[in-house]
């Protein structure tokens, strides 16, 4: 089962994601991972990924020209979405080729996908055209800051196949949910 999950910042993603990766044995795709390993690339000493608690955090890091960087990752990496403006499916494009790969050298366990990130209508236009099942995430007490690419996700919200009401109290909602709920649809 391919599955891809939609929700704005801090509904739980990656949490519910990392359930299926190490129960349910899921590869984890992302279309903004593309973005982190290009912001990688383009500035070496930024970092592939970063703990949720720090993507707000300035990160203060001095560099050898003399420069301050005090902008946050999430910073950086909404700079970075820019890129979309020259190819409105950059990420879309870079994915699909980071899951034929997948594909072609036999990797992708029996077909079992998480993408975690679905953020913009080209987005989940893509995934629904390549089968994936779409669940909102929607998170309680989220206190993360909103942002304008979270405008999309709840434009959206209703285009998704399944809603999961995360209640932030464990893994457990989300157990029943997947063993009620996906792997029997």
């Amino acid at each position: 089962m391919k599955i891809a999950f939609m929700g704005i910042s801090g509904s739980g993603k990656d949490f519910l994601a990392n359930y299926l990766i190490h129960n349910h044995g899921y590869t984890r795709l992302s279309f903004s991972d593309q973005l982190k390993k290009l912001a990688h690339y383009i500035y070496p000493w930024f970092e592939k990924d970063y703990p949720s608690e720090e993507k707000t955090l300035p990160l203060n890091i001095s560099l050898s020209t003399g420069e301050l960087i005090s902008c946050s990752p999430r910073d950086i990496w909404l700079s970075l979405n820019k890129l979309r403006e020259i190819e409105d499916k950059i990420f879309i494009r870079m994915l699909t080729e980071e899951l034929n790969l997948l594909e072609s050298n036999s990797k992708v366990n029996e077909r079992r996908i998480i993408i975690t990130d679905i953020r913009s209508n080209e987005e989940l236009i893509w995934c629904k055209d390549n089968h994936f099942t779409v669940i909102y995430i929607e998170r309680e007490a989220n206190d993360y800051k909103k942002y304008e690419i979270d405008n999309h996700v709840i434009e959206n919200k209703e285009k998704a196949d399944y809603h999961f009401h995360n209640n932030t109290s464990g893994i457990d909602s989300f157990k029943f949910f997947f063993e009620e709920v996906l792997s029997n649809g």
